[in-house]
């Protein structure tokens, strides 16, 4: 490795940590924030005298915390990205026990019978962020219970009410927790599947150093698609991206994609097609994480 490359990957390996320290910041200013507003707004969503602001007051803090759970979904994502990229640059520099590259695992859980409650970050901050959406979801259904027994029936509303509005409130939360995990689960198998067959067929195709696989990709739908899906993009989008690529001469390209083994290689160039991160790739390529082969493949074909 030249000297000017070192100090390239060290400044590199700076920003990452920089990013890395933003984005647990930012989280847990949120986790500050969340709780207390959350709480304070319980003494108005509990209110037997509940009025149309009170309602638009819960909608309106229930639409905040469902964005902030967005936003905070996706920083993760940026998260471990910097983690994967931190590991790849320790690494690359001759540091394979830095502190990214051996993180050590979340090894501790509390169990109660069959509950177990997993001591790690993103538990905990999602047990919070369903809490706080809890309480909104029940703001807004007591709101429109205590509504319309005041239009229509009047007088005090019996306790049973409430309690039905706040079992149906937890209820609620419980089965969307678990209908979100079972979604992220599928797509995150989904996409690793994607990229490991995506990354295989351009590492089978012979001449990568010509890359005569743009020919090949634009007339082969599958691997197009494949490219299309993990880009997040339409097909045709797809095909602009592959010819821009093709059209280059070969150190024009290098800027891009530098000669690598066959599989970092064509890792490289789906990260730089979908703007994934080639780390990821190049794991989900090689099998490291998960037994891809034993998820139907028959998702890969659209059936």
């Amino acid at each position: 490795m030249t000297d000017p490359m070192r100090e390239t990957l060290i400044t590199e390996y700076g920003q990452v940590g920089q990013n890395f320290r933003l984005l647990t910041e930012t989280r847990f200013k949120l986790l500050a924030f969340l709780p207390i507003v959350s709480g304070a707004a319980v003494a108005l969503v509990t209110r037997i005298d509940a009025t149309v602001p009170t309602l638009a007051f819960s909608v309106f803090g229930l639409t905040v915390t469902v964005a902030l759970v967005t936003y905070n979904v996706r920083n993760d994502q940026l998260y471990d990205t910097l983690v994967a990229r931190a590991a790849s640059l320790e690494r690359r520099l001759g540091d394979p026990d830095g502190a990214f590259a051996n993180r050590p695992r979340p090894w501790l859980s509390m169990a109660i019978g069959r509950v177990r409650w997993p001591v790690n970050h993103r538990f905990a901050i999602g047990a919070i962020y369903l809490a706080s959406i809890g309480i909104w979801v029940f703001g807004v259904l007591n709101s429109i219970s205590l509504l319309i027994h005041q239009y229509l029936i009047g007088g005090t509303p019996p306790m049973w009410l409430g309690v039905t509005m706040f079992v149906t409130a937890v209820t609620a939360i419980i089965a969307s927790g678990l209908l979100a995990r079972r979604r992220r689960n599928n797509v995150q198998n989904h996409l690793r599947q994607a990229a490991a067959e995506t990354v295989s067929r351009i590492a089978r195709r012979p001449g990568q150093d010509d890359f005569d696989f743009g020919a090949a990709a634009l007339n082969d739908p599958v691997l197009l698609r494949l490219l299309a899906e993990l880009g997040g993009t339409s097909p045709n989008q797809m095909r602009t991206r592959i010819l821009y690529l093709c059209q280059l001469t070969p150190s024009e390209r290098r800027f891009y994609i530098r000669p690598n083994s066959a599989t970092w290689t064509a890792a490289q160039t789906v990260a730089y097609l979908t703007d994934l991160a080639p780390e990821w790739l190049y794991d989900c390529a090689m099998r490291r994480r998960l037994n891809i082969s034993a998820i139907r493949s028959d998702s890969l074909n659209g059936s």
